[in-house]
């Protein structure tokens, strides 16, 4: 009996003489013949969002639902962004090979791609199976807080602020906020300017006026640091009505109004 599928098949047998008497029936009997049938725990996935530079990991089931060794001869992709544990194998009848399918996101974007599975299953329809991969970059690390301000006064009626660069690869800028109140937080209203080096200078002063400063980083998707340290510092207004007066062949006396206070 040739031409058969999956099925199970029942036979029962008679006999036939010359004159055409037919015999009873004889007891049933069945099989099924071999057969390979590839069947998939999902034929979809998505990761989800994935830090970028971080992998995440999924497991796809291959079963053999026949009676015949199945056997998966590639498992092929096309993006290095997803790796396989293994992409070929036997499997047993009504056995299953796990694949270990992870995913590592390089970019904030998307990633999509199918995996197409080759097998000898007999039915020629399921030789090749297809699985949709799919899963999305993201990037939610903040750079480090910028790191040993200094605070000085180097030209007149400015401040002058330095620090340590950051290091991170996708570092964008640093924002200044100025207030004259201690203990403030940071608000759009008290950026005073951005830079992409690590100095900054605050020429827009007044004498004898306490302006407390903080600085954050911030990447090239827009996460920002912490914010640092208040550093405050005050300009002194300098001295007025300087004179000079000599006294002797040595010696000169100097008379200025102390404007400091």
């Amino acid at each position: 009996d040739t031409g058969l599928y999956k099925h199970t098949y029942y036979y029962r047998i008679t006999a036939v003489d010359n004159a055409g008497q037919n015999s009873d029936y004889s007891d049933e009997a069945s099989a099924v013949p071999l057969h390979r049938e590839i069947t998939l725990s999902s034929t979809t996935h998505n990761f989800g969002n994935v830090q970028i530079d971080s992998s995440l990991s999924w497991t796809l089931d291959i079963m053999n639902a026949g009676n015949d060794i199945l056997t998966v001869s590639n498992i092929s992709k096309t993006l290095a962004n997803y790796t396989l544990s293994q992409a070929s194998g036997a499997i047993a009848p009504s056995d299953t090979m796990a694949v270990q399918i992870t995913f590592t996101s390089s970019a904030v974007t998307s990633f999509t791609d199918t995996l197409v599975i080759h097998s000898n299953d007999y039915d020629a329809a399921d030789t090749l199976k297809y699985i949709s991969l799919s899963g999305t970059g993201m990037d939610t690390l903040a750079p480090s807080k910028p790191q040993n301000v200094a605070v000085t006064t180097e030209v007149e009626k400015t401040v002058s602020l330095d620090w340590d660069d950051n290091t991170e690869g996708d570092f964008s800028n640093y924002i200044i906020y100025r207030n004259q109140n201690s203990g403030y937080t940071p608000s759009p209203s008290d950026s005073l300017g951005i830079t992409n080096i690590s100095a900054f200078q605050d020429s827009i002063v007044g004498y004898d006026t306490t302006y407390y400063y903080r600085i954050t980083a911030v990447d090239t998707i827009g996460n920002r640091s912490g914010y640092t340290n208040e550093e405050g510092w005050t300009v002194l207004k300098p001295p007025s009505g300087v004179t000079a007066t000599t006294i002797a062949w040595n010696q000169v006396d100097l008379a200025w109004t102390d404007n400091s206070s």
